[in-house]
């Protein structure tokens, strides 16, 4: 169910691609309409409006998994506010200079920000993200198997910004909207579960049971 919460926003940004690049003069319409206000120019054309839409789309969908959170009273993640305030600057960005490119960076910056919060708490404040997992799932693990899942985390967040930007400017836009929906959640999920076969040997013999 939370991976579900979790690929919210991404499905309706995927979603909305779908409609307005089918769409792309009601996209088009509607863009100058409603973003006109705040677009260099003041209009839109069909090519760039299915992104600005698409953007704002993304926006909105972080913001209403807040309000969710905060009307459930359960607490935000520091990386969800910090996905919806990159999605802010970058998407502003891209509505303001006509420039697609802008909102596939967020995600790029976004594990960027990731790589870079596991690497700080490690070497500068000294604590270790993923023991402060693990003691939640009331696993203990050496330092040094903690370390190199430390490092492995940072390892994958590096490799998944690489690969973000290289489809965004190797490949079709379409190409890149179906990476970020099916692609990238399909190599987090296979990630962990690597993960899960280096940590099954220090679950309890009696949870394993």
């Amino acid at each position: 169910m939370k991976l579900l919460f979790d690929l919210f926003p991404v499905a309706l940004f995927y979603s909305a691609f779908q409609y307005t690049g089918s769409h792309r003069d009601w996209a088009a319409e509607k863009a100058t309409a409603w973003l006109g206000f705040m677009i260099s120019g003041g209009s839109v054309g069909p090519n760039d409006a299915p992104t600005l839409l698409n953007t704002v789309v993304l926006v909105a969908a972080l913001a209403v998994q807040i309000v969710i959170l905060k009307i459930a009273r359960k607490p935000v993640s520091s990386i969800l506010w910090a996905g919806l305030g990159l999605a802010l600057v970058f998407g502003s960005a891209t509505v303001w200079f006509h420039d697609k490119t802008l909102i596939m960076w967020k995600f790029t910056v976004f594990y960027l920000l990731l790589a870079l919060t596991f690497l700080a708490s490690r070497f500068i404040w000294k604590r270790n993200l993923v023991q402060s997992l693990m003691r939640e799932a009331q696993l203990e693990l050496p330092d040094n198997v903690l370390d190199k899942l430390n490092l492995a985390w940072i390892g994958f967040f590096l490799g998944m910004a690489t690969v973000n930007i290289f489809v965004a400017y190797s490949f079709s836009e379409s190409t890149w909207y179906n990476f970020k929906m099916f692609v990238s959640p399909a190599l987090m999920v296979a990630f962990i579960l690597a993960q899960g076969f280096v940590l099954v040997r220090y679950v309890p013999v009696e949870e394993k049971k």
